[in-house]
């Protein structure tokens, strides 16, 4: 009876073997064979996908900086392009009509276009969180500018004018920042300033020969701080602070436009060149509430 209980366990341990490997010849049961086929086509799947996105990555990386950059700027132009409708019109408006007259109508349409661009701000989204600093100071900065606007349409207010122009110069100041410094741009910045200065002061008397220097020098700080924040070949840079910087800019040339037309001599198409580069330049600052990461870094920071 012993050699029939040790014939009967063998046949279980050949049925249990065949199952588990295959029976007879040891072949693969058809079940098994299809999910071993399934997982090497998964996986090859997988590691195609691997490639595929490595190879996508690479040729990202090997685009030219010049595409690289236009591609943001359009992404950039599609997503803000309808909020700025207003103030496109508005803008074009004011250069159709060009009021020049000190009554209300003109305060109107020469304001407009700022006041777009607060609608702006408000549509990209403010609150009065941490994260929003950057935004609210700019925004403080247009409402100081669209008074500043309406007190230049009368000469007799024109102290007025400047002084609002002077708090919105600091407020853009304190939302661009002291970080990075950039020592040798603003060395530049104030040699420049100080000989617009040298030029302008024969022209100015009274209060103005303190107050014209002093708002020289706010503005050639806020766009020292504006530039300094871009720094192209050190770090990732975004388009936002590259239009915060070149608004910043534009904004000097206007002001700079303007003390000449008063202080020093006629400047040629005085209204066009000064209103063109005061309106754009705020409107590259205004974009600079857009990039909202950044932003929210470099509050932390200060």
């Amino acid at each position: 009876m012993w050699w029939s209980r040790r014939s009967a366990h063998g046949s279980r341990v050949r049925a249990a073997s065949a199952l588990a490997g295959g029976g007879g010849g040891g072949e693969a049961l058809p079940s098994q064979t299809n999910a071993a086929r399934a997982r090497r086509a998964v996986s090859e799947t997988e590691s195609g996908q691997r490639e595929s996105t490595a190879t996508v990555r690479g040729r990202r990386c090997a685009e030219p900086p010049d595409i690289a950059v236009a591609a943001f700027l359009l992404d950039a132009l599609w997503s803000v392009g309808p909020k700025l409708i207003p103030f496109l019109k508005t803008a074009c408006l004011y250069f159709v009509l060009q009021p020049d007259q000190p009554c209300l109508s003109t305060v109107c349409f020469k304001c407009l276009p700022i006041i777009s661009l607060i609608i702006f701000i408000f549509l990209n989204g403010i609150s009065f969180s941490k994260e929003h600093a950057f935004s609210r100071r700019i925004l403080t900065g247009l409402i100081f500018s669209c008074f500043g606007d309406a007190f230049l349409v009368w000469p007799s207010c024109f102290i007025l004018g400047v002084c609002m122009f002077a708090v919105a110069q600091i407020m853009y100041m304190t939302a661009f920042g002291f970080a990075p410094f950039n020592a040798k741009l603003g060395a530049f910045v104030y040699a420049l300033s100080a000989m617009i200065i040298y030029t302008l002061m024969p022209g100015l008397d009274g209060v103005l020969r303190v107050g014209v220097p002093v708002y020289t020098l706010l503005i050639g700080t806020m766009s020292w701080r504006a530039v300094a924040r871009i720094q192209v070949f050190k770090k990732p840079w975004t388009w936002t602070k590259f239009c915060g910087g070149l608004g910043s800019i534009l904004f000097v040339i206007s002001d700079t436009l303007l003390g000449f037309h008063h202080f020093h001599g006629p400047v040629p198409f005085a209204q066009y060149s000064i209103m063109s580069t005061y309106y754009v330049g705020q409107l590259g600052i205004t974009l600079s509430t857009v990039d909202t990461i950044d932003n929210k870094i470099s509050v932390a920071k200060r």
